[in-house]
């Protein structure tokens, strides 16, 4: 799997340095077979994480939940992944933070709800934190996001919320940045109950197919 990721980046820089030198048409045509490329890469990293899920929980029975709202906002999610989460991540939560204010009042946890395009909200439970802040990489801004707070890695918002070595369930519907941050994030999977999330723009027939 090391050795797949390897050539699935090196394939990936090599498409993106590609198109650099091209004209304006033909660069917009390279950029989408680089983009496939990515989304591709992105979804066997997402597969082989869930088979090694998949191994550790095979001898169970998982009893699914929904927490938040009934519509788009809300997720089921297996009782045994909430119970050994020490906190709650969620990105991209605009302005409903239903999921992660409900996984807090259930389990009295601590839970986080990133959006830099939301200046505040008002939890009303101390347990239960906004942060107008948002998951990226150095090189990275999504692309039709307003921006009104600030964009901080992974491996920065561990360190700063001082969360290091806790065990943290992530929610993410972060429109199509996934692809750009899921790299950092599985570096901490030792310590990732789950993932929670939304992939966007899988256009390719490919991908339909098999995933």
């Amino acid at each position: 799997m090391i050795q797949s990721d390897n050539n699935n980046y090196k394939l990936l820089s090599r498409c993106k340095k590609k198109c650099f030198n091209k004209t304006r048409k033909s660069s917009k045509l390279c950029q989408k077979k680089c983009y496939s490329l990515e989304i591709f890469s992105f979804l066997k990293k997402v597969e082989s994480k869930l088979l090694t899920y998949d191994a550790k929980i095979r001898n169970q029975n998982l009893n699914f939940i929904r927490l938040g709202k009934d519509n788009d906002g809300g997720y089921v999610v297996p009782r045994e992944v909430l119970e050994v989460t020490d906190v709650l991540m969620g990105y991209g939560i605009s302005d409903d933070i239903s999921f992660e204010s409900e996984f807090s009042k259930r389990y009295n946890k601590t839970s986080y709800g990133f959006d830099c395009g939301i200046q505040n909200i008002e939890t009303g439970d101390p347990n239960c934190h906004f942060i107008s802040d948002c998951v990226g990489t150095g090189d990275y801004l999504f692309e039709y996001q307003t921006l009104s707070g600030k964009i901080s890695s992974f491996s920065d918002q561990l360190r700063r919320l001082n969360l290091i070595n806790k065990k943290i369930l992530i929610k993410m519907d972060i429109e199509g940045a996934e692809y750009e941050v899921i790299d950092c994030i599985l570096k901490y999977s030792k310590d990732i109950t789950g993932i929670v999330i939304e992939i966007h723009h899988i256009y390719d027939n490919k991908f339909k197919k098999n995933y």
